[in-house]
């Protein structure tokens, strides 16, 4: 175990917990293949728990509007004006057909 290693964790729901599972799950440093730690898994419970969590700020984040989404001021937010965003989800989203 290295000492520079923070103990895994599950983080669910706004949470962090100790998985409930009984099988755990080794984390490997891959360029020495040192154990660094063990990871507990989640279990059924709370993996359900991790996809309605996941499902509701999926719901609360479709609710936000793009040009909020972005961090810079987008020539393309009519209240804003300004530099343009490099961000594409600050304008409308254009469907285009790939041309052969």
């Amino acid at each position: 175990m290295s000492a520079t290693y923070r103990a895994p964790r599950l983080h669910i729901d706004g949470r962090w917990c100790e998985g409930e599972h009984a099988a755990d799950f080794e984390l490997v440093n891959p360029a020495n293949r040192q154990v660094l730690d063990r990871l507990r898994l989640a279990s059924r419970e709370q993996i359900d728990l991790a996809l309605q969590a996941a499902q509701k700020g999926f719901e609360a984040w479709q609710r936000v509007a793009a040009r909020r989404i972005c961090k810079k001021p987008c020539s393309r937010t009519p209240a804003v004006g300004g530099p343009s965003c490099a961000n594409p989800a600050s304008g409308p989203i254009e469907v285009r057909r790939a041309v052969a």
